[in-house]
């Protein structure tokens, strides 16, 4: 499929191998839950429980059980902040901090009925989102590395944000139409194969408990910043 090998260029990282986690590691990993969402990581699988919508599915979403076998469908996002120093003059001294997390939001994401993947299905699409997640951390440590100083992270965010949304959708696109609407077989496992063999490559990127965790308080985790007000605009590509 064209599509995989054109994602691992774009995605562009390096084989690495995957390390262990440790027990205590794993733990808080699956801890990494609010009252309203499930933030990516590693061990942190969905779960039959977590697709809470109340709203009975509409005609459209009835037709695509049907007739494609997509029952299950999880709402997810991509979310991320900038946190800088309060303090202007203490700017450059110390530089500005990223945070980037793929969530799952439980009372937005439905099940229609069991199919016999479609909650592996849909943590496919969730690792997917993980996967942008680190190719945008990936191209921000690049900028700072041609660039190094303050700033760039205000000015390239939203740019190198919207480079991997694209990604993302580019990438959601080609497995919905092998998995569901070609529905070729074997088309499922291949996909899972390719996100995972792309996970751990990129290992390196992950999604760290601390990027969860400035979600989950909502407020900047280091003493000093702020959240930052205002972002550049994305550039045109």
């Amino acid at each position: 499929m064209i599509i995989w090998t054109k994602t691992i260029g774009l995605l562009g990282f390096g084989i690495h191998l995957l390390t262990s986690l440790s027990s205590s590691a794993q733990g808080v990993s699956e801890r990494m839950r609010s009252a309203t969402h499930v933030f990516w990581q590693p061990e942190n699988k969905l779960e039959a429980n977590d697709y809470r919508r109340q709203v009975d599915p509409s005609e459209k979403e009835k037709l695509y059980c049907d007739s494609l076998e997509l029952c299950t469908e999880a709402s997810l996002g991509l979310w991320y902040k900038l946190d800088v120093p309060k303090r202007k003059r203490d700017r450059g001294k110390i530089l500005e901090k990223v945070y980037i997390v793929p969530v799952f939001e439980f009372v937005t994401s439905y099940r229609i009925r069991d199919t016999p993947t479609g909650l592996q299905e849909q943590q496919v699409v969730f690792d997917i989102y993980e996967l942008t997640a680190r190719k945008a951390r990936n191209e921000l440590e690049h900028l700072h590395d041609s660039m190094p100083g303050y700033g760039i992270d205000y000015i390239f965010l939203e740019t190198v944000m919207a480079d991997a949304i694209a990604l993302r959708k580019e990438m959601v696109d080609a497995y919905v139409r092998d998995v569901y609407i070609r529905s070729q077989e074997g088309s499922f496992e291949k996909w899972r194969k390719l996100i995972d063999d792309l996970l751990e490559e990129s290992i390196e990127l992950v999604t760290s408990i601390e990027d969860c965790q400035r979600f989950m308080s909502d407020r900047p985790l280091i003493d000093g910043y702020i959240e930052s007000p205002t972002l550049m605009r994305a550039m045109k590509r």
